[in-house]
């Protein structure tokens, strides 16, 4: 190899690794007097907070006290970079609990990407007990890049962790074996700062920048020796910088890359790199390798790299374990970075646009050409003089996807959004934000919140104006998603009131509300049915809450009603294949996939169709079928969803859907930040596509604020007249 940096001694690395053993298993570190490295995640009408009074020793335990949601969980997590030799890793710690039901407190952890997972749910504690040592055990194999550690309630009650310890091999992590680190990772010259600054941007540096986005993505997932791991390619990009911000012309600008492609490694001719392969659905956008105004060498450079392109496991990404989609792998995350380092900021563009533009399903589905999003969002994020503001303008990056997958946050922006919400649940209808539910009633009662209560301004201004203004802050891959996604920005700003005008019976009145924090507010909705029958002798299935287990119990109690209407208005549990089993008994195809070539990035092939149903005479359902779906059934609800629809004369009832399926894949963005994409695509089985359109339903029925007034869930309504009409 052609050594473009001088390596570090070993000794310096094994520090620099040594530094990053966590030290914070036992909660007693704080930070901004929260517990330092610890994250929280989970539903929000749970709580989750450090415990002064009761712990196993020390200062602090997690505390972590469940809402009355059902069937939700919270956990606390601290995530160790999987730095060390393969073994037997073991978690350790203390529980004590209180009043634990309907689920379990455990310890919990997880490998990742896929490498092993454990919560204790099959072993999980509950009731009331003191505390005690528990311990979950599993194999750490060399794939495993990130290890995450903590503590889980499910269900209902109360549960505190404490004195976690993580051994690996039964060595403690100060003294844990590491394991052979790559020569990108040996690689510390830019730690501390890029050292790079932009010039003012015109249309000719502008131009250049793009250029050299492309070419540098093209050469990360396309060239061997980037692709083996020899050169930290984040860091070439520094190296590169000062001389390309230089140049005068075209000429110059292509010598200046020509130089620094030619420093790599040769690349000797590939036997393997076949052409386009034959169940492509995608192929790569490579056009501009000729038509950029490249000069003939650089462009036969390229040209010649795509030809003889890396075969192989990539150091940069690589399919997930069965399904395919792209897990991004040893991308620094440079989270100690200032957010206004000029050369990292260019890195985060770079980063995110190519893995969108190689590795994304559904790039050509974009309302924006995907291809004219580097350029804009070089100039908007090398325009960002704040730390907000930079955040602001990577969360419009990611939102460019139009993908409701496709989430970014991160506390400066949870914070200009704000941390406080409202005490009721609501939809944006006809422009007004519609209250369709009482989280707490005593706290609505106390502000004088109604349900249909239809809120037209806030602060002054109008609903649909405030949809417009924040719609780039948005993710979401319709219309639908942008209405739902919008209640973190409806009420924005982190004051703990806000005032209304809202509509009630005809008049319009302005008053001030109160805006509380998750912690705070304590949900008290009710507790929803798995199943019920409804009168007129109607089956109904919330699958939201049905387990795989509750299946046979549930069709078999359903099995003589006229009709089951299956609420997929929620996120199942993964019983499509089990209630299917009830629908028909011979196999059926409802969905195919493609996935990404990665020996060929930027191609997406198919691949097999998945089948469902095939049950048994004797338990197959009789009467009929009817789906209510709406903007929050999205990923594996529209998977269900899809499932389902193969039933005889199965009917869709309801209004868009998501239009996100597909399995999740998780994008490290530079700054310590990460977001998500749909990393697969999801077709039906005749081609007909999912993404960004969902499942359209067959009788279209939205929610009125006349029937949300009277209390009448319409689009059900409408499914019990379509079953007693047949």
């Amino acid at each position: 190899m052609k050594k473009l940096f001088t390596l570090i001694p070993m000794l310096l690395v094994l520090l620099v690794l040594k530094a990053q053993t966590p030290n914070n298993l036992n909660f007693e570190i704080l930070k901004d007097n929260k517990a330092k490295d610890w994250k929280l995640f989970g539903s929000k009408a749970y709580s989750g907070e450090l415990d002064s009074v009761t712990v196993k020793s020390g200062n602090y335990s997690g505390m972590l006290t469940s809402g009355n949601e059902n069937s939700n969980f919270k956990a606390w997590a601290y995530k160790i970079p999987a730095i060390y030799k393969s073994g037997t890793i073991k978690l350790t710690g203390y529980i004590k609990t209180e009043n634990v039901s309907e689920g379990h407190a455990g310890l919990w952890m997880r490998l990742d990407p896929q490498v092993g997972f454990d919560n204790m749910e099959k072993r999980g504690i509950t009731g009331t007990t003191d505390w005690k040592k528990y311990e979950i055990v599993l194999n750490m194999t060399s794939q495993t890049e990130n290890i995450i550690v903590g503590g889980i309630l499910s269900g209902k009650g109360k549960m505190w962790v404490d004195d976690l310890e993580v051994t690996i091999n039964d060595k403690p992590l100060e003294k844990a074996p590491l394991k052979k680190l790559s020569i990108a990772d040996k690689d510390s010259e830019f730690n501390n700062g890029s050292n790079i600054t932009i010039p003012e941007l015109n249309d000719t540096n502008l131009a250049n920048l793009e250029l050299l986005g492309r070419i540098w993505g093209f050469i990360k997932y396309y060239h061997p020796e980037i692709a083996t791991g020899n050169i930290n390619w984040d860091y070439e990009l520094f190296r590169v910088l000062p001389n390309y911000l230089n140049v005068k012309n075209n000429t110059e600008r292509d010598a200046v890359i020509l130089r620094w492609i030619e420093g790599l490694d040769d690349i000797l001719p590939c036997k393997t790199c076949n052409t386009i392969n034959k169940k492509a659905f995608i192929t790569p956008d490579l056009a501009w390798l000729n038509q950029s105004g490249l000069s003939k060498d650089l462009s036969s450079k390229l040209n010649y790299i795509k030809n003889n392109r890396f075969q192989g496991n990539h150091y940069y990404v690589k399919p997930a374990p069965g399904v395919g989609n792209p897990i991004f792998k040893n991308e620094k995350s440079y989270a100690n970075i200032p957010e206004t380092d000029q050369g990292f900021k260019l890195l985060a563009v770079y980063r995110y646009w190519n893995m969108i533009q190689y590795f994304f399903p559904y790039k050509n589905e974009t309302d924006q050409d995907w291809n004219t999003v580097l350029a804009e969002m070089i100039t908007k994020i090398m325009k960002t003089d704040s730390d907000i503001d930079h955040h602001l303008a990577l969360l419009e990056m990611v939102v460019k996807i139009d993908d409701s997958h496709g989430w970014f946050t991160t506390r400066k922006l949870r914070k200009y959004f704000g941390f406080n919400t409202l005490p009721f649940q609501f939809k944006i209808i006809d422009d007004k934000v519609v209250v369709t539910e009482l989280k707490n009633e005593e706290l609505t009662a106390a502000e004088d919140i109604k349900i249909g209560d239809a809120i037209e301004t806030i602060n002054g201004t109008p609903v649909a104006k405030l949809l417009k203004d924040n719609s780039k802050y948005i993710y979401a891959s319709n219309p639908s998603v942008k209405k739902r996604n919008a209640k973190s920005l409806i009420f924005k700003g982190d004051e703990d009131s806000v005032n209304i005008t809202f509509e009630r019976d005809g008049q319009v009145s302005s008053k001030t509300i109160k805006k509380y924090t998750y912690d705070a507010l304590k949900s008290n909705l009710p507790d929803k049915k798995i199943w019920d029958i409804l009168d007129g002798n109607i089956g109904y299935v919330n699958m939201g809450i049905l387990t795989v287990e509750q299946v046979k119990e549930t069709m078999e109690a359903l099995k003589n009603t006229k009709g089951i209407v299956f609420d997929i208005r929620n996120y199942p549990k993964g019983t499509m294949y089990e209630v299917a089993k009830y629908l028909h008994t011979e196999s059926v195809e409802f969905v195919k996939f493609t996935k990404p070539d990665y020996s060929y990035p930027g191609t997406f092939v198919w691949v097999n169709s998945y089948s469902c149903g095939g049950g048994k005479l004797k338990n197959q359902y009789k009467g009929k079928v009817v789906i209510l779906v709406n903007e929050t059934t999205q990923s594996h609800a529209e998977f269900t969803t899809m499932a389902l629809q193969t039933a005889k004369d199965a009917v869709i009832i309801g209004s868009q859907t998501s239009g996100a399926d597909g399995n999740v894949s998780t994008v490290p963005i530079v700054g310590g930040h990460s977001s998500s994409i749909t990393g697969i695509g999801i077709y039906y089985p005749d081609g007909k596509e999912t993404q960004r359109i969902g499942i359209v339903p067959d009788i279209k029925v939205l929610p009125t604020i006349k029937g949300i007034r009277a209390g009448i869930d319409e689009p059900l309504e409408k499914a019990i007249e379509v079953i007693n009409s047949k």
